[in-house]
């Protein structure tokens, strides 16, 4: 397989320089991007565990649910109203009453 070289003039050789240093330039670029992608994707994990946590320490369920807990309870409702009945229970007693 035999090809061409191109003559080795002033122009082509500015236009090889322009080139390498285009390449340069990218690859400098190119490490900014994908860490700020990685720096960005955990800290949209790391948020996105405290705010699960909040919600898990802080909340607590409305009597709404609660209702419709008691209405849906199958025939054998004894384990629904005794959870809806422990959910009650805690929810007198979450500390999201205690946080201002």
């Amino acid at each position: 397989m035999l090809f061409r070289l191109p003559r080795l003039t002033p122009g082509y050789i500015r236009y090889l320089q322009t080139q390498a240093m285009q390449t340069i330039t990218h690859r400098a670029g190119d490490v900014v991007m994908p860490r700020l992608a990685v720096l960005l994707g955990a800290l949209g994990i790391g948020m996105s565990g405290y705010s699960s946590r909040q919600l898990a320490l802080h909340h607590h369920p409305s009597t709404r649910v609660l209702q419709w807990l008691d209405r849906t309870a199958p025939p054998h409702g004894q384990a629904t109203s005794a959870m809806a009945a422990q959910l009650q229970n805690l929810s007198q007693h979450s500390p999201a009453t205690k946080v201002p």
